[in-house]
């Protein structure tokens, strides 16, 4: 299987997020190999599609969570159109992880989900 680069993969599963449409994605792509390298073993590396995953993962996450007014987190609990108003709800999960916590996009928790083998491992 011919690996893709995290860019790639984000305009799969990201589709929303392009650079034509103003978004930083080459900027977020490296904020999020840096967390996924200083967070995860080393040994994900090896594993270049599921290492790539994770940084597109975290990356669409970033930009989801950048796009919001002032980084708001959780579910949209309410809007308005005539004057354009939206509002975010809180939750015992947003105040748990901050207000960028991976549960807070559908995006953070595929990442959550991916990286979950990589956590832990069997201890001799």
């Amino acid at each position: 299987m011919v690996s893709k680069t995290p860019k790639e993969l984000m305009a799969t599963i990201a589709p929303e997020f392009t650079p034509a449409k103003g978004y930083d994605v080459d900027g977020a792509i490296v904020v999020a190999q840096i967390r996924v390298d200083s967070t995860l073993p080393s040994y994900v590396k090896e594993n270049e599609n599921a290492y790539n995953l994770l940084i597109a993962y975290l990356a669409a996450h970033t930009l989801t969570i950048g796009g919001r007014p002032m980084g708001s987190s959780g579910d949209i609990s309410s809007m308005q159109v005539g004057a354009v108003s939206v509002t975010y709800s809180t939750n015992k999960t947003s105040e748990k992880y901050g207000k960028t916590g991976l549960m807070q996009t559908s995006f953070g928790l595929e990442y959550i989900r991916e990286s979950a083998p990589y956590k832990f491992s069997p201890t001799t």
